[in-house]
C-alpha cells in the first residue's frame, strides 16, 4: 500500500504559491505573525517535513520562516515512498547544516542523489539508512569523506562489504555508535577495521552474520574500552567471545548473546563476575545454559533489570531455591522483564515464587512452559494486575484486543 504521509510532501507546490502576508481581522484577534521571530520558529520546529511545505505555502512570511536553517537540522524521511532524488535534494539544501538524517526505506533514492546529499550535510551526526537500496561501499566512503562528525550510524540491511567499511572507518574516529544488523556480506576483517579506528565506540549491534566471529569481537573489546553495549545476536561466535567480554569490558550494561550455542554455565559465571553492572542480558538458545548460570547472575549482578533466558534449562529447583537467598530480595526483586519462555520444567510453583519475590516485575515470558496451567495464569493475572504474563493465550488476546476483537479467554 502507498505511504499516505508521503503524499503530502509539497516541494513542487512551494515555489508557487501566491504572497499573501495580511492577516484578516488582525485588530480584534490575535496574529500569530506578530510573535518574536524566535518564538514562532520553534512552534514551526514541532512539525514534520511535509508539514513544513505545507506551513511554507500560508504567505511569503511562512515561507521564508519554514526555511530557517534551526528547522532543518533533523531530516526524517523515514518510508516516504515517494521521496526520490529531487526531493532528498531541496531538503538537504535547506539543511545543509542538519546533525541528523534518517532516509531509511525509500526506495525511489539512487545511490547518487544520496551521495549529493551528503555531500551538502557535512556537519552529521546521525545517519540512519536502514533498508535503503541506495547503500552502497561508495556511499560509505563518502560518509567518511563528507561526514567526519558522525557518531551514529545505522546500516541495517544494506548491501555493504569490508570494503566500504574500512573505508568509512577510516575518517569517522568519533562514532559511538554502529548498528550494522543483517549485513551478511561483512565479515571479522571490517570489525577489526572499524574498531581500531573507532576507540570511542559505546553501541555496537552486529546480529544475523554469520561471516562476524570470536576475531572480530576480540579486536572489538579490546580497542573499544568504553563499550557499555553489545548486540550479537545470532553470529558466528563461540563462547571464547564471552571470555573476551569479561576481559575487557567491566563497564557493560546490555549485552546479547542469543543462540551462541558453545556457550556455557562456566562462561557465564566469569561474564557475571566482571560485569557486574548489566541492566539487561539476554542469554536465549544458548542451550548449554542452566539453573546454575541463573544462581551466578543473582548473586552477582545487582542493577540488572531485564533478563531473557527462552529455552535454557531453568527449572522450579532453582526458582524456589533463589526465593529464599539475600541476594534474591536484592537484586532479582529489581527485576522489571523476565522471560523464561519454552522453559518446560518451570511449573505453577516456579510462577508464584517469581510474582511474590519480584514486586516490580511488569513482564513474565511464559509461552510455551506447559506444565503452568491456564486456570493459574488467570488466577495470577488478577492477584498481580500490574504484570502482564506472555503466555500463547494471552498475547493472542492482546493481539485480538489491538484488532478490537473478542479475546480467546478472559482471565
Amino acid at each position: 500500500m502507498e505511504d499516505q504521509g508521503a503524499s503530502s510532501l509539497r516541494f513542487d507546490d512551494i515555489n508557487n504559491c501566491e504572497v499573501d502576508n495580511q492577516v484578516d481581522g488582525a485588530d480584534n484577534c490575535f496574529a500569530i505573525n506578530n510573535l518574536p521571530h524566535l518564538i514562532f520558529v520553534n512552534i514551526l520546529s514541532y512539525l514534520s517535513v511535509e508539514d513544513l511545505g505545507s506551513a511554507s505555502c500560508v504567505s511569503k512570511y511562512w515561507y521564508n520562516s519554514c526555511l530557517d536553517p534551526q528547522l532543518w537540522k533533523i531530516i526524517k524521511l523515514k518510508k516516504r515512498r515517494k521521496v526520490d532524488d529531487k526531493v532528498l535534494g531541496r531538503v538537504t539544501n535547506h539543511g545543509s547544516n542538519a546533525s541528523v538524517l534518517d532516509v531509511s526505506e525509500c526506495p525511489n533514492i539512487t545511490e547518487d542523489g544520496l551521495i549529493k546529499a551528503l555531500w551538502r550535510c557535512r556537519l552529521l551526526v546521525e545517519l540512519t539508512v536502514v533498508r535503503c537500496s541506495a547503500v552502497t561501499d561508495e556511499c560509505l566512503s563518502v560518509i567518511g569523506k563528507s561526514c567526519k562528525k558522525i557518531k551514529s550510524l545505522d546500516i541495517t540491511l544494506c548491501s555493504v562489504t569490508d570494503k566500504g567499511l574500512q573505508e568509512f572507518g577510516k575518517s569517522c574516529t568519533r562514532l559511538e555508535k554502529l548498528i550494522m544488523d543483517q549485513c551478511r556480506s561483512l565479515t571479522s576483517e571490517s570489525l577489526c577495521s572499524v574498531a581500531r579506528s573507532c576507540p570511542m565506540l559505546r553501541w555496537l549491534s552486529v546480529e544475523y552474520d554469520n561471516l562476524i566471529g570470536d576475531e572480530g569481537v576480540h579486536e572489538m573489546v579490546q580497542s573499544c574500552p568504553s563499550l557499555e553495549r553489545l548486540q550479537l545476536n545470532s553470529c558466528g561466535i563461540t563462547s571464547q567471545t564471552a571470555v573476551y567480554i569479561a576481559q575487557y569490558c567491566k563497564n557493560m550494561s546490555v549485552l546479547d548473546l542469543r543462540r551462541c550455542s558453545t556457550l556455557t554455565d562456566d562462561m557465564v559465571e566469569a561474564l557475571v563476575n566482571s560485569c557486574q553492572y548489566l541492566k539487561l542480558l539476554n542469554l536465549s538458545l544458548c542451550f548449554h545454559v542452566t539453573d546454575t548460570s541463573l544462581k551466578y547472575i543473582v548473586s552477582k549482578c545487582r542493577t540488572l533489570r531485564s533478563l531473557y533466558m527462552v529455552h535454557c534449562k531453568v527449572t522450579d529447583d532453582v526458582l524456589c531455591y533463589l526465593s529464599g537467598l539475600e541476594a534474591f530480595l536484592h537484586c532479582v526483586c529489581n527485576l522489571e522483564r523476565l522471560d523464561i519462555s519454552w522453559c518446560q520444567d518451570v511449573t505453577d510453583k516456579g510462577v508464584q515464587t517469581v510474582l511474590k519475590g519480584c514486586p516490580y516485575l511488569k513482564h513474565l515470558g511464559l509461552v510455551r512452559c506447559d506444565l503452568v496451567n491456564d486456570e493459574t495464569i488467570a488466577d495470577l493475572t488478577k492477584q498481580f494486575p500490574k504484570v502482564f504474563l506472555s503466555t500463547v493465550l494471552t498475547e493472542m488476546n492482546e493481539m485480538c484486543k489491538r484488532a478490537g476483537c473478542i479475546p480467546f479467554f478472559k482471565p
